[in-house]
């Protein structure tokens, strides 16, 4: 669907042609025909789907993406992005996740069934900067040959996770992670001493890195958690 801006609201364009507006100039009800009967199949519709324009990131990264809007419905709009890496191919991507992408553009759909919907800003902002904690002194007891990490920030998506044996601990022990789910990561200790077969359950230091973690508002907004 076009889009057209009208007293700085953009909402949907040519919507019906003069064979399917009303009949008489008494069927209109407002000057764009919004609510009025239209013939021959002309409809004007509730929802206005918006994309915009890609932003070239300039390489492929790993990013996440904030957003927010202005619109003139109370009903929350809803916002998602479209990614690609060569600006041809794009693949839709709800908000609130992480993404690989060098190209990215920003969707908005606002519903409302009062007036002809739409919207006076749409902003986004691509977020790369990664966040990270580092857990020290960490006892590790491990549950089917895996220990979860308890981590205190939120992230969309972790990239690494380091570790080492705590210097009081005494002999050789490799950390190694086995899942970089963001909300549960885990590591498992072995005992280089057996060459890397038995887990061992001693205290370690860590350090996590990802990408910060991101929520969708009540409003349709989304922001860095």
């Amino acid at each position: 669907m076009a889009t057209q801006i009208v007293n700085g609201l953009v909402t949907n364009a040519d919507e019906f042609t003069w064979t399917q507006a009303p009949v008489n100039f008494t069927g209109y009800t407002s000057w764009d025909g919004f609510g009025d009967t239209l013939v021959s199949g002309g409809a004007i519709l509730t929802t206005l789907t918006f994309l915009s324009d890609a932003v070239d990131l300039g390489s492929l990264k790993n990013i996440v993406m904030t957003a927010s809007a202005t619109t003139n419905s109370s009903t929350a709009h809803v916002i998602s992005f479209e990614t690609s890496p060569d600006d041809t191919t794009y693949t839709a991507a709800s908000a609130g996740t992480a993404l690989s992408a060098r190209y990215v553009k920003t969707k908005i759909v606002v519903t409302n069934t009062s007036a002809r919907p739409g919207f006076t800003n749409l902003s986004s902002n691509v977020v790369e900067d990664v966040i990270s904690e580092s857990l020290f002194n960490v006892a590790v007891t491990h549950s089917s040959d895996e220990f979860q990490l308890t981590e205190t920030k939120s992230y969309s998506k972790i990239l690494s996770i380091t570790g080492t044996q705590n210097s009081a601990v005494s002999g050789s022990y490799a950390v190694i992670p086995t899942d970089y789910t963001a909300t549960a990561p885990k590591v498992k200790v072995v005992n280089l001493d057996t060459f890397g077969k038995v887990t061992a359950d001693v205290n370690i230091d860590v350090i996590i890195s990802g990408l910060p973690g991101v929520t969708v508002l009540s409003s349709g907004d989304v922001e860095l958690s």
